[in-house]
């Protein structure tokens, strides 16, 4: 299951219209998900925090160097309460 979240992730992080510094935060991510060094929750934690949230909700046609989740904060902040 974690290895089928990190592919997803992958393929969200190469979208045409992501943010480089989104990009970033997912593909680290998917690392995360695949670190069998690391405990399952803290693995699953990885790919479940609110950087990876914001970075899937990010806006179609954002721009690189908007400060991380400015343009989807209060959207996302008010889903994932």
């Amino acid at each position: 299951m974690l290895e089928e979240g990190a592919q997803l992730l992958e393929r969200a992080a190469g979208a045409r219209d992501r943010s480089t510094a989104h990009a970033q935060v997912l593909r680290d991510a998917a690392t995360g998900l695949r670190d069998t060094s690391r405990p399952a929750q803290a693995r699953l934690a990885a790919g479940t925090s609110a950087a990876v949230h914001a970075g899937l909700d990010e806006p179609a046609g954002a721009r690189d160097g908007e400060p991380l989740g400015r343009a989807c904060r209060s959207r996302c902040s008010a889903r994932w309460r």
